[in-house]
């Protein structure tokens, strides 16, 4: 989930896209990596690897805004402190 997440960071780095739309995919892409994740696994072993059930705005106990939000926060620190050092 990490990885795939990541990888598609280091594609909008490169990009030339306006900011506001990087951030845009930046929030989208990573909930909606740990929604499919999540959702296959739930299919497949039949069990849930998080349930954000309790937790207010969430969709189908899967994603929720407080965990799409800190997803999005650590999607910023790695895009501008981490992939500047290891892109040049």
């Amino acid at each position: 989930m990490y990885g795939l997440t990541g990888a598609f960071l280091v594609i909008l780095y490169f990009s030339t896209i306006p900011i506001i739309l990087k951030l845009f995919f930046m929030f989208i892409f990573s909930t909606l990596v740990e929604f499919i994740i999540g959702y296959l696994y739930h299919r497949i072993k039949g069990e849930y690897l998080w349930n954000y059930s309790g937790r207010p705005f969430n969709f189908i106990g899967l994603v929720c805004l407080q965990f799409s939000l800190a997803w999005f926060v650590i999607s910023l620190l790695y895009y501008y402190l981490v992939l500047p050092l290891t892109a040049s």
